[in-house]
């Protein structure tokens, strides 16, 4: 409704049918582009799931919190409390 609207005046009806034309033209390039958006999505969620897998196993294995330090030299346990 609004496009048959706007395109009632003379000065905007040029510009509306633009937008129009290009929208039209790049939809199956848009369809393609979300599909390869989706597609490295997938995958980067597959190997997050895999690395978190084998994080958590190999810290399931430890019965007492281990202390690290991180790079700002401050001393940390695994639930990342911080101790003073």
């Amino acid at each position: 409704m609004l496009y048959y609207w706007l395109r009632l005046e003379n000065e905007l009806a040029f510009y509306v049918e633009m937008i129009a034309e290009t929208l039209k033209d790049i939809r199956y390039f848009l369809v393609i582009f979300v599909m390869c958006i989706a597609v490295f999505a997938n995958a980067f969620y597959a190997l997050n799931g895999v690395l978190e897998t084998e994080v958590s196993d190999s810290t399931s294995a430890t019965t007492e919190p281990s202390i690290s330090t991180d790079i700002t030299n401050s001393t940390t346990i695994d639930n990342g409390a911080r101790l003073l």
